[in-house]
């Protein structure tokens, strides 16, 4: 393994980061043999809210299965990573970075609210991002975006018709009090007035760590079940602070931010809403289970990743990113894979996994200003028992019916 630093523009002053780096596994080229194509998976590892760095291994696991079988064509698949932090500055040396080695695209990206740092110099460069969850405006409309969930408008109008269908009749939305997260509170809000509840808000700052105050507001609210747009290591607070006031409120989150708690908290979280753009990941597959599941379950068992917290909702999403690239890599002719011909081949792709909705990149999305989204349903799931149950599978594009995401 090879590894490298990079200069990171912060403010005025360049300092040394550790943020980027390359590295070699066992499947990747050693010499010899066709021009290798090097991709490039940007998350966050290193984050003062939340990261994700699961995504590296699984994304590895999915290469060195495609390398043993060949490759693209006869190229095997090189991997560099580099952790974004979340951060504007850290994504921007990303995309840098990238276009300096010649990567042909970014593979199970999630920069959220960074991306305004990484996609200018992917557009500059025609560089695709196929996105984890194109969380982001830009994500939603750039020519050089190719997500295949429909995250945040599957996440946060799945979740509230997972709410609304267990008998919620007033949702609180118990978020982030910053102008980055207004568009997702405004999308909350729509999808639960179309699923026949009520919605209200309950803002907090950033940097809240006591939740009792906020839980106090949800109750005062009239509200009788909670939706957060929190970070992931908020819940146990909100858990505590809930059961403090001896109030019956019914809590919904995305499955990235329930995931790290489930082990941890078990059948404390009994009743919880939760959900994601693709079915849940799982080592074992059942032997109806879709043929993409067990692909999956397959590479992660040929990397030694067979212990349950190896398997996540965001390595998956990794994984079928990988799985698009390589389906429309394949179609470019042998040795002639570059970004340009890359995104010419995604732009022709129908992604069909079986373990998530259809993303048609040939054709137009339904929304107006956002038409990169291309698939809006949503795996609606409960927390019973400790564990995950599936509940009900829905399509959201009726939800959102007239909505103009670059009006929020």
């Amino acid at each position: 393994m090879r590894e490298f630093t990079c200069a990171v523009l912060v403010g005025a002053a360049v300092v040394l980061s550790s943020a980027c780096g390359s590295s070699s596994d066992d499947a990747s080229p050693k010499g010899g043999g066709a021009r290798p194509i090097k991709i490039m998976v940007s998350v966050p590892v290193n984050s003062p809210s939340w990261g994700y760095p699961e995504v590296i291994p699984t994304i590895k696991a999915g290469v060195a299965s495609i390398n043993r079988a060949g490759g693209i064509n006869g190229s095997k698949i090189d991997v560099e990573v580099c952790d974004n932090g979340l951060d504007v500055n850290k994504s921007a040396q990303c995309s840098q970075q990238a276009r300096t080695d010649k990567v042909v695209a970014l593979v199970g990206t999630y920069a959220q609210v960074a991306s305004s740092g990484l996609y200018p110099i992917l557009e500059q460069t025609g560089i695709p991002s196929l996105e984890i969850s194109p969380s982001a405006p830009v994500q939603w409309s750039s020519k050089v975006s190719f997500p295949i969930g429909g995250d945040p408008f599957s996440y946060v109008g799945g979740v509230a018709a997972g709410l609304a269908s267990d008998g919620c009749k007033k949702i609180a939305i118990l978020g982030y009090d910053d102008p980055a997260y207004m568009p997702y509170i405004v999308m909350t809000e729509k999808a639960i007035k179309y699923f026949g509840a009520t919605p209200a808000r309950v803002r907090v700052p950033l940097t809240t760590k006591d939740w009792s105050a906020p839980v106090a507001r949800v109750i005062s609210s009239g509200a009788d079940c909670v939706q957060l747009h929190t970070a992931g290591n908020a819940l146990p607070g909100i858990v505590r602070a809930l059961k403090g006031s001896g109030k019956d409120i019914k809590i919904g989150l995305n499955q990235p931010n329930l995931d790290p708690n489930l082990a941890a908290m078990g059948d404390q979280l009994d009743g919880v809403i939760s959900g994601a753009p693709t079915l849940t990941p799982t080592l074992t597959p059942a032997a109806d289970a879709p043929a993409m599941m067990k692909k999956y379950a397959a590479d992660m068992k040929g990397a030694g990743l067979t212990k349950p917290s190896d398997s996540s909702i965001t390595g998956l999403s990794g994984w079928l990113d990988l799985q698009l690239f390589a389906q429309a890599a394949k179609t470019v002719p042998a040795g002639k894979v570059t970004s340009e011909t890359l995104t010419a081949a995604l732009n022709k792709t129908v992604f069909s996994p079986g373990v998530a909705g259809t993303s048609d990149f040939g054709q137009p999305g339904p929304l107006k200003n956002a038409d990169r989204i291309k698939n809006f349903t949503f795996y609606v799931n409960r927390v019973e028992g400790g564990k995950l149950v599936p509940v009900r599978q829905v399509n959201l594009v009726k939800a959102y019916d007239g909505l103009d995401p670059s009006k929020l």
